[in-house]
């Protein structure tokens, strides 16, 4: 605890920790407005009773604005810490013993149930799977994205598939989204983390609890 004195009051400040640089808070933040607009305005594009408010093209455009402020947000990582990068990839593909005894009672977990989840690293196995869906949604995205902007240089008939695969992607990306929002916003026991996206930094408390194995090797940090 850090201790203040103002006018002879006592302020206790809980301890936190910084789990999330400044460069991936920018990547984080730029690739959710991008999902957020593409999102919303691919809603728009879909669904016919929307049509009258996607002003011409400029859903379109906007729609193109966030696919490219998506495929921007990596760049904030890899330029400023490549190997940081490499590393947290390296962990984020790797799944221990506990991480797959987390995935097992994440359900129950998700769902409000008092259950002891096994010590995790700097991510938790939920966070991977997170990580690593959202990575390659989003290279779905680029693929079908692309090829259905160059739709008139492809068969006709290629067309009315790249469509239902693009937006097989978007349900995927918009549940995941949602998920990810839940633990952040409302999830009792998760909420804690949200600051982090916006300083860095979590609660001692919480890191100790949460991400045990992380919270060991910055053990000095804690102190």
């Amino acid at each position: 605890m850090d201790e203040d004195t103002n006018n002879n009051s006592l302020i206790i400040v809980p301890k936190r920790v910084e789990r999330i640089k400044l460069h991936e808070r920018i990547s984080h933040a730029v690739n959710a407005l991008g999902f957020l607009l593409a999102a919303g305005t691919g809603l728009v594009l879909f669904y016919k009773g929307l049509k009258k408010l996607s002003g011409g093209t400029r859903s379109r455009q906007l729609h193109r604005v966030g696919a490219a402020l998506m495929i921007s947000a990596p760049f904030f990582v890899w330029g400023k810490d490549w190997q940081g990068w490499k590393k947290t990839w390296r962990e984020i593909t790797y799944f221990s013993k506990e991480d797959r005894e987390f995935l097992k009672r994440a359900p129950m977990y998700m769902l409000g149930f008092p259950v002891k989840m096994p010590p995790q690293g700097k991510f938790n196995a939920g966070q991977k799977m997170n990580f690593l869906m959202v990575t390659f949604n989003s290279a779905g995205f680029v693929l079908t994205g692309g090829l259905l902007m160059l739709r008139r240089h492809l068969p006709e008939k290629a067309f009315p598939y790249l469509i239902i695969a693009h937006d097989i992607q978007a349900i995927v990306g918009i549940c995941g989204f949602m998920a990810h929002a839940y633990l952040a916003l409302l999830h009792p026991d998760t909420r804690p983390s949200f600051r982090a996206v916006i300083d860095g930094t979590v609660p001692v408390e919480y890191a100790l609890g949460h991400h045990a194995l992380w919270s060991e090797s910055q053990k000095h940090k804690l102190d």
